[in-house]
């Protein structure tokens, strides 16, 4: 019995927690891990444009996404989280959380943007399976260095996050935030991102607003959630828009409807899910058609349902799931919809 414990706890993620004076000597520190294990079939009908390209079903697997957390208290008022991606060997989390009060906690350190609504702040790209509605290459912010202030009253929690500012040097380099004379990325102000969570009940409305680009751009969101009796709803509304330095423009608009009912021992779910991309270089405006086969990258629709089993654990959670994603393409003057159909098993776990 005791091999077989220990076995399901390699597979599932490694939780431990210091017994003794080592505990007492770092306050409680715990180790945890995420991992998600899938099996795919999957049509690729995002490449079926002939004689251009055909789509040809495939059976892929994987398991990624291993992630090492560690966490623990520093003193009473102090804890410390970090959280390591071993499948690129990256610190994704990194950060001091410090109460000042009972309502008033500041964070320093690397932790996740406060953007893109609900569904971004509360699902986990990790964990979830399916896609959120628009490409992390988009997305302004992702894990950052940032100070946070958050504090609660009884309108609800408030959060104010100024971060490491954006800049796409790494691609075309057409950002405010431009290399100088030595080839370094000049920051000469940080960005500014703010969240209001309301708290009414079963129902949690959602602000979110933010500066970025020596605060030439904008981001916005707003969404709400609901929560009882083993339904949990949440649906965002965002908006992402840019002016760059080259005086090109793109505008982002998205929106996300995510829902779950749990039925005991099974948790269905179904996700609603698009995207449209505009972008404009003087009076040329290009929008809704995607450039790149099998890319999503203008716009994009996704339909999907699911349901995990959830009579294991957290720490072991088999899932199976099937999505649709769909979208317009225009690729050597064809124009067509084209949509994928994926069938996915999977186990997915936390600890």
């Amino acid at each position: 019995m005791k091999k077989q414990t220990l076995l399901l706890a390699a597979l599932s993620g490694l939780s431990v927690s210091l017994p003794g004076h080592a505990e007492e000597a770092f306050s409680g520190l715990t180790l945890g891990s995420m991992y998600h294990l899938k099996l795919e079939q999957t049509d690729n009908g995002l490449y079926d444009l002939p004689p251009l390209s055909e789509a040809k079903d495939s059976l892929n697997t994987g398991f990624d996404f291993v992630r090492l957390i560690a966490k623990g208290k520093l003193s009473d008022k102090t804890s410390l989280f970090t959280r390591y991606n071993f499948s690129n060997a990256k610190l994704e989390r990194f950060y001091l959380t410090h109460k000042l009060t009972d309502n008033v906690s500041v964070l320093a350190g690397l932790q996740k943007a406060r953007i893109f609504g609900w569904h971004r702040r509360i699902s986990s790209g990790l964990l979830a399976t399916e896609s959120r509605y628009v490409s992390s290459s988009f997305r302004p912010f992702s894990n950052t260095m940032m100070v946070q202030l958050e504090a609660t009253y009884d309108l609800g929690k408030f959060t104010v996050q100024v971060v490491e500012d954006y800049d796409n040097c790494n691609v075309t380099c057409d950002s405010w935030n431009s290399l100088d004379e030595t080839g370094q990325v000049r920051k000469t102000q940080p960005g500014l991102l703010t969240e209001w969570i309301g708290n009414y009940g079963a129902f949690q409305p959602l602000v979110q607003y933010g500066l970025y680009d020596l605060g030439k751009n904008y981001t916005a969101t707003v969404g709400l959630r609901y929560k009882a009796n083993g339904v949990d709803v949440h649906a965002d509304y965002a908006v992402d828009e840019r002016k760059l330095r080259d005086e090109s423009k793109r505008k982002l608009v998205g929106t996300t409807v995510h829902a779950t009912y749990s039925l005991g021992n099974f948790t269905p779910y179904v996700h609603l899910s698009n995207f449209e991309l505009e972008t404009s270089s003087g009076s040329v405006v290009k929008t809704g058609v995607n450039t790149e086969l099998g890319k999503l990258d203008r716009e994009g629709q996704t339909v999907a349902l699911g349901a995990y089993y959830e009579g294991i654990g957290t720490f072991a959670r088999p899932y199976l799931s099937v999505s649709m994603k769909s979208g317009d393409f225009e690729v050597g003057g064809e124009e067509k919809t084209l949509t994928t159909t994926s069938l996915t098993a999977g186990l997915v776990g936390i600890m």
